[in-house]
C-alpha cells in the first residue's frame, strides 16, 4: 500500500482527467436541459389537444360552454361565423361563406371534358391498333410487335 501512496502522477493527467470530467458535467447539463424543455413542450401539444378536444365535444353538442377535465371553453355563435374561446383566446374560427353555383358547374364541365378527351384517346389507340400491321411470325407466338414506319 505504501507504494500507491507515495506514486507521483503528472500534472498533465489529473489535468485531462479536470477537463474530462468538466466536459461530462457540461454535456449532461446540455441534455437534462433538453429533456426537460422537451418534457415541458410535449405537455403543451397535450393541453392543446385536450382543449382541441373539448371545443369538439361543445361544438358537437352545441353547447355554449364546456368545461372537462378542467378545460374551459366558451362557443360563440352567430349567422354567419362560430368561434370557440379558451382563456380568452380563439381555439377555432369557422366563418361560412356562399359558394357561386356556377362553380358546381364548371366541375362538371371538367368531368365531361376530360371524359370526352379520354374517349377520343381510347378511340385513337383502337384505331392505330386495329390498322397496325402484324408479322406472321409473331401471330404465331400471340406477340404483337409494334415497328417504326417501313423502310427503316
Amino acid at each position: 500500500m505504501e507504494k500507491l501512496k507515495n506514486r507521483r502522477l503528472p500534472a498533465s493527467l489529473l489535468l485531462e482527467g479536470l477537463i474530462a470530467l468538466a466536459m461530462f458535467g457540461v454535456l449532461t447539463t446540455l441534455v437534462l436541459g433538453e429533456l426537460g424543455d422537451s418534457r415541458q413542450q410535449r405537455l403543451e401539444e397535450l393541453r392543446q389537444g385536450e382543449v382541441l378536444r373539448v371545443a369538439k365535444m361543445a361544438i358537437q353538442t352545441r353547447q355554449d360552454q364546456l368545461s372537462i377535465n378542467q378545460v374551459s371553453v366558451q362557443v360563440e355563435r352567430s349567422a354567419k361565423s362560430l368561434k370557440v374561446y379558451h382563456e380568452g383566446k380563439v381555439v377555432i374560427a369557422v366563418e361560412r361563406t356562399k359558394l357561386p353555383a356556377f362553380t358546381l358547374l364548371e366541375a362538371l364541365v371538367a368531368l365531361l371534358v376530360i371524359s370526352g378527351g379520354l374517349l377520343v384517346f381510347q378511340g385513337l389507340t383502337s384505331l392505330f391498333a386495329s390498322r397496325t400491321p402484324v408479322p406472321k411470325s409473331h401471330q404465331a407466338r400471340g406477340v404483337v410487335a409494334l415497328s417504326g414506319p417501313a423502310g427503316h
